[in-house]
C-alpha cells in the first residue's frame, strides 16, 4: 500500500519520487487512520475496537520500528498528527544517561562510580581516603595520613593516585544502594558500558533542496524513504495479522480496598 518497490535509476526518476512523496507538516509520512488502510468493514469495526486495549499500538509497531532504526540509526518512525492519524518519519539520536552503576538487588540506577572491586591494596587505600572524606584536602594533605605513609610506593606514585580520584566527581568507594541499601556481591556494580537514552527529533524537509542534490545524494535519500515505506507496510501488515488472529477478551478483576472511618460509641441520655 505505502512501499513502492521499483525507483527509477535516473536523477530525474528519484527526485520525482521524493518530491511526490506525501508529506505532512513538511515531514515524510503516511495517513494511518483505521479508515484510511483499506480495511474491510469487519476490519475497521475490530480494528477500532482493538485500539482501545491499552499497549495495542505499540505492540503493533514497535518492533518493526526498531527494527528500521537498526538500518537507520539516525532515523525513526513517530505517530503524529491529531489521534496519532499520521507515521511520520523522524530524527532519532542515542545520548548518555550518565548512570555509572546499577544495583543487583533492586536494579535501581546510579549517577556514581562504585570504586573497590578490582584494585590493588595500594590503590584501595588511597580510593577509600580520598573518596571516603569527600576529595575535600589537597593533594600533599593526603601523604601525611598513617595509611598512606605506610603503602611502599614514592611520594610522586602516591601523589599520581590522590590526583585520580580527587578528579572523581561521581564515585564512592563503597557499592551500597542508597534505594535498597543493599552492599557486597547484592549491592551496585558499574555498567560495562555506559547506558544511552534515544531523543527523537522532528525532521522537517525542505523539497526544493531536493533540486540542488546530485545523483548520490538524491539515491541515498530515495533509499531511505523508500525503506520507510516499507516499515509503513510492515506495521500495517502487523496490524491486519493481529485483527485475522486475534480477538478481544474482556476479563474481571476484583480489587480489595483498605479504607478508613471513623466509628463512635453509642451514648445514650439517662
Amino acid at each position: 500500500m505505502f512501499f513502492s518497490k521499483k525507483i527509477g535509476k535516473t536523477k530525474k526518476e528519484m527526485l520525482a519520487f521524493l518530491m511526490d512523496h506525501f508529506f505532512y507538516n513538511g515531514q515524510f509520512a503516511h495517513r494511518v487512520k483505521i479508515h484510511q488502510l483499506g480495511l474491510t468493514n469487519e476490519q475497521e469495526t475490530k480494528a477500532f475496537e482493538m485500539r482501545n486495549v491499552p499497549g495495542f499500538v505499540e505492540q503493533t509497531s514497535e518492533d518493526l520500528i526498531c527494527d528500521f532504526s537498526d538500518d537507520h540509526p539516525d532515523y525513526t518512525l513517530e505517530f503524529d498528527g491529531r489521534s496519532g492519524g499520521q507515521l511520520v518519519l523522524a530524527q532519532r539520536a542515542l545520548v548518555s544517561t550518565e548512570y555509572k552503576s546499577w544495583c543487583r538487588s533492586c536494579g535501581q540506577r546510579n549517577y556514581a562510580t562504585a570504586i573497590g572491586e578490582g584494585l590493588s591494596e595500594a590503590e584501595s587505600i588511597i580510593a577509600r581516603n580520598v573518596l571516603g572524606n569527600g576529595r575535600c584536602w589537597l593533594a600533599k594533605t593526603y601523604l601525611d595520613q598513617s595509611e598512606i605513609k605506610g603503602i611502599p610506593l614514592s611520594d610522586a606514585e602516591k601523589l599520581k593516585l590522590i590526583e585520580k580520584y580527587k578528579a572523581m566527581k561521581w564515585a564512592t568507594f563503597d557499592n551500597i544502594c542508597g534505594f535498597c541499601g543493599a552492599s557486597g556481591e547484592r549491592g551496585r556494580v558499574n555498567f560495562l558500558s555506559e547506558p544511552l537514552r534515544e531523543v527523537k527529533s522532528t525532521l522537517s524537509v525542505d523539497r526544493s533542496e531536493f533540486v540542488h542534490m546530485d545523483k548520490a545524494q538524491l539515491h541515498e535519500w530515495a533509499m531511505l524513504i523508500s525503506d520507510f515505506d516499507q516499515c509503513c507496510d510492515y506495521i500495517r501488515n502487523n496490524l491486519i495479522n493481529r485483527i485475522d488472529s486475534c480477538q478481544v477478551v474482556e476479563h474481571t478483576r476484583q480489587v480489595t480496598e483498605t479504607y478508613q472511618t471513623i466509628e463512635c460509641a453509642n451514648h445514650h441520655d439517662a
